[in-house]
């Protein structure tokens, strides 16, 4: 009897599982039918894959304004280690594949976190409804980014710490270490569940003692990844710089155009996004302290709602921390409702909720018009980029726009150009970062006299219409145009 119950409990968790990740690629091709971004930072990604077929990475002269011309600072390294095989095996489609199993494995291991103390139905609705189902963290696990590998190692970190396998944890943090930048957040996830083992070592002596190891074996893989990383300690440097980036008035200066993903949202656009997900943080929060107050010590569990409950709180500084707090809002949600003290009616409830009202966001986005404008305007690029003759190796692209230098990465490794990722790298030259930001406003009087003599550039791509008539006007000639703004300069 006991058999046939365990097989009928793994074929229903099969079912679950491909249920979740059928669900997940079919919302994609959806999502991506509304409309397709740029996403330039793929490009980037894929010209470092290309790249690494003849080793390690060390120096990007390409982009000598921001520094990598003297060191190319890797804070990725397993994850282009990983992109590089995928790429020697089947170019960008493989990397593309990749990207995508990662994504899948992720929500695999999410589910299999929340099904260990709930049932398939009340785990798979969860998983579905406040993971797969929110429109920013469906549009992220679709891209060809690090990050779809940082938060697969995140939730192993986090299984880690709640089965107690040291060994894993150990080895996950050192992956999570060397697959990105982000190390502070599993690193403080570890110190949170060190802190309760050190609260409840009398109270729970064995307990406390096993938690309390698997915390120092993430924490100790952590710190081993940082240091086995080939390019530390610049990829130290590189974390410092993209957590100050979270906090760097550069942003909102005029003329500076950051990602959307670093911005902070409107009110109404994040609880468009999280009111779901608010809700059920609040309503695991309350369930834990009503369970705790009835002689119940649910101590992984209140952890993991209290790290959800921050990072999801946190999305509305900076949205990129619901990559991680949603997975762990989907694993104590499901702990949540499988708790023996809910009713039925409860958990009828908030499973029909997970399945019916959390998706509303994104329905109402895949109901809109499609908008096909970035497709043109990455057709439009390769075009411009493919008008620079080709005997014309070490030149520079005063590219106008951050996003252009991955594209030029990738399409003509060959030319130099001015900056790639993120705008706020060019601070390492403050006058040409300000240079540039003033070109962008349209407020210097001699723009192609100013690409050559500060940035050495010979020619300009760019979409900026003030500039653009600016050029025009002073008699640049134009070597592409494209309906899309798009415009391809030869400076004199």
């Amino acid at each position: 009897m006991h058999g046939t119950l365990a097989i009928r409990a793994r074929g229903a968790d099969l079912v679950a599982g491909a249920l979740l990740v059928g669900a997940f690629l079919a919302l994609l091709v959806l999502l991506d039918r509304v409309a397709t971004g740029s996403n330039p930072d793929q490009w980037f990604h894929f010209a470092i894959s290309r790249m690494s077929q003849g080793g390690l990475v060390r120096l990007l002269p390409q982009a000598e304004d921001v520094g990598w011309g003297s060191g190319f600072p890797e804070k990725e390294f397993l994850f282009h280690r990983l992109t590089a095989l995928a790429y020697a095996a089947g170019g960008e489609r493989a990397i593309r594949i990749l990207c995508r199993a990662l994504s899948c494995a992720s929500i695999l291991l999410v589910y299999w976190l929340a099904r260990r103390n709930t049932a398939p139905p009340i785990a798979a609705a969860s998983t579905f409804g406040l993971m797969i189902a929110n429109p920013y963290m469906l549009f992220r696990l679709g891209m060809v980014r690090p990050h779809v590998l940082a938060v697969f190692l995140f939730v192993a970190v986090v299984g880690s710490l709640v089965c107690r396998w040291r060994v894993l944890g150990f080895l996950t943090g050192m992956a999570f270490a060397l697959a990105y930048h982000a190390v502070y957040v599993p690193a403080a996830l570890a110190a949170a569940f060190a802190a309760l083992a050190l609260v409840q070592r009398r109270a729970e002596p064995e307990a406390a003692k096993s938690r309390l190891a698997a915390s120092g074996a993430v924490f100790a893989g952590v710190v081993a990844g940082i240091v086995a990383n080939p390019y530390f300690p610049s990829n130290v440097a590189m974390g410092w710089t993209h957590l100050r980036f979270a906090f760097s008035a550069a942003a909102s200066l005029p003329g500076v155009h950051v990602g959307a993903e670093v911005l902070p949202l409107s009110a109404s656009t994040f609880l468009r996004l999280f009111a779901i997900a608010l809700a059920a943080v609040v309503a695991c929060a309350a369930a834990a302290i009503v369970d705790a107050r009835s002689g119940e010590k649910p101590w992984d569990r209140a952890i993991i709602t209290a790290a959800a409950l921050f990072l999801v709180g946190a999305a509305a500084r900076s949205v990129r921390a619901v990559e991680y707090g949603l997975p762990l809002l989907a694993i104590c949600a499901a702990q949540a409702l499988g708790d023996a003290r809910r009713s039925r009616r409860t958990r009828v409830i908030a499973t029909t909720a997970l399945l019916l009202a959390a998706p509303w966001p994104l329905v109402a986005q895949l109901r809109r018009p499609p908008d096909r404008r970035h497709e043109q305007i990455v057709r439009d690029l390769f075009d411009a980029i493919s008008a620079i003759p080709r005997d014309t190796s070490g030149r520079k692209v005063f590219d106008c726009d951050w996003n252009y230098g991955s594209f030029l990465l990738y399409a003509r490794p060959d030319l130099r150009f001015v900056d790639l990722l993120d705008p706020r790298f060019l601070l390492v030259n403050r006058e040409l970062f300000d240079a540039k930001r003033q070109l962008d406003l349209d407020a210097v009087p001699n723009p192609a006299s100013a690409m050559r003599a500060l940035f050495h550039a010979d020619y300009a791509l760019c979409a900026n219409p003030s500039l653009n008539r600016r050029l025009e006007r002073d008699g640049v000639r134009v070597l592409f145009a494209a309906r899309s703004g798009i415009r391809l300069y030869a400076l004199p």
